[in-house]
């Protein structure tokens, strides 16, 4: 079959395939009757419920389209989310049961099940809603990622280190799909942290924007781990603050399709770049150190962002880039002079910094307290843990002045 692209970077056509987990052969049937004649290239059934897809797909890419049953299921809702933590975010999924309850359809739909059927299955029914995927995904939407930046107002802060750290932990501890995509073209190194060197393969992306596609974007890519992958590219010219931006705006929509998250490590980039960034983000991480200096660029952030209309929620990580000096500013002041609460700090561990660059490896594998510290804000990204940023009123006035 010749390779066709779908407009928008959407998947190859003959890329597309479906799944089918059923616990009876008769089911099993009626679904492949349904599938005849589809755009799905590839089609596997399989026994078993969700469990089983579980199993699979912890191991497996998931597929376009997963017809799952639930008749075994003893908790639905449950076990479909943990589903689609193994599963990449633009699947779409159809349920299949015995249940012939409203409430239980209604469930379904809110947690982004595409639709329900109880056995013996209606085929026509079965057949329309298969076949009318296009409509009902320009009607509805699909599930996307997140686009996480982590932005480092001043060099030296440590945003690679927590990039990688995070990244390396949302796809082994949470089981997140997760991207991290370096920006810093010159001097980025977040292929290095991982013992990966050389320019990178996504050179390519940034020097050819007008070849951008689903394929060219899936080959520049680099896989670090299950679950993990990576943009980077190093020495490339750094090109206008405009192209960039568009080059990333046009890769962004498939990667929200493909991951869970999108981590942005743009440390380097200049104070309109940050901004820009920021307005294609779901949630910014500022990174900052205790000095004023750094503190005064956070405000600068905080204050701006707001007023160019962007809506995005903020965690503030306050970076020890060194040992705690005795007549530096206390978190108390910190949080007064910011106006808002402090969620996350970054214990100083110069020596297991150091060891981690060295081995290649991330920082939180060679330090329990900065691993601690990464899990907490992993619980607020996923939402098991509260941000704690809230604005706190009578800011210091005269550090306030710039």
């Amino acid at each position: 079959m010749d390779m066709v692209l779908i407009d928008g970077l959407e998947k190859p056509v003959s890329l597309l395939s479906a799944s089918l987990f059923t616990e009876d052969e008769e089911s099993e049937q009626t679904l492949l009757n349904c599938l005849k004649g589809s755009r799905y290239a590839r089609i596997d059934g399989f026994r078993g419920g969700v469990k089983e897809a579980i199993q699979k797909f912890s191991k497996e890419d998931s597929p376009s389209l997963l017809v799952i049953d639930i008749s075994m299921s003893e908790m639905p809702l449950s076990d479909l989310q943990a589903l689609a933590n193994v599963c990449a975010p633009d699947i779409r999924v159809i349920a299949i049961g015995r249940t012939d309850s409203v409430a239980l359809y209604r469930n379904l739909i809110s947690c982004g099940v595409s639709d329900y059927f109880v056995k013996p299955l209606p085929q026509d029914l079965l057949y329309q809603s298969i076949h009318g995927e296009a409509k009902n995904q320009e009607d509805g939407g699909t599930r996307t990622g997140k686009i996480v930046s982590l932005c480092g107002v001043s060099g030296g802060v440590g945003v690679s280190a927590l990039v990688c750290s995070l990244g390396q932990m949302l796809s082994a501890e949470a089981s997140r799909r997760t991207m991290i995509v370096d920006l810093d073209f010159e001097l980025g190194d977040c292929g290095h942290h991982f013992g990966m060197g050389g320019r990178g393969r996504a050179l390519s992306l940034w020097e050819n924007p007008e070849r951008l596609d689903a394929l060219l974007i899936e080959r520049a890519a680099q896989t670090i781990e299950e679950r993990l992958d990576i943009l980077f590219a190093e020495h490339l010219d750094a090109g206008p603050t405009a192209q960039k931006i568009e080059v990333f705006h046009k890769l962004k929509d498939h990667l929200k399709k493909r991951y869970h998250f999108i981590l942005l490590d743009i440390v380097a980039e200049n104070f309109a770049q940050k901004i820009a960034f920021l307005e294609h983000s779901e949630t910014a991480i500022l990174i900052f150190e205790p000095g004023m200096l750094s503190l005064r660029k956070v405000k600068l952030i905080l204050d701006t962002v707001p007023d160019q209309g962007i809506s995005v929620r903020y965690i503030l990580v306050l970076s020890q880039t060194r040992p705690v000096q005795r007549y530096g500013c206390s978190l108390a002041q910190i949080e007064e002079f910011l106006g808002r609460k402090v969620d996350i700090i970054l214990p100083y561990e110069g020596k297991f910094a150091e060891k981690a660059v060295l081995d290649a490896v991330p920082l939180s594998s060679r330090s329990l307290k900065y691993k601690n510290a990464v899990l907490k804000l992993l619980g607020i990204l996923t939402g098991s843990e509260r941000s704690s940023s809230r604005r706190v009123f009578t800011p210091f006035p005269f550090l306030a002045r710039r």
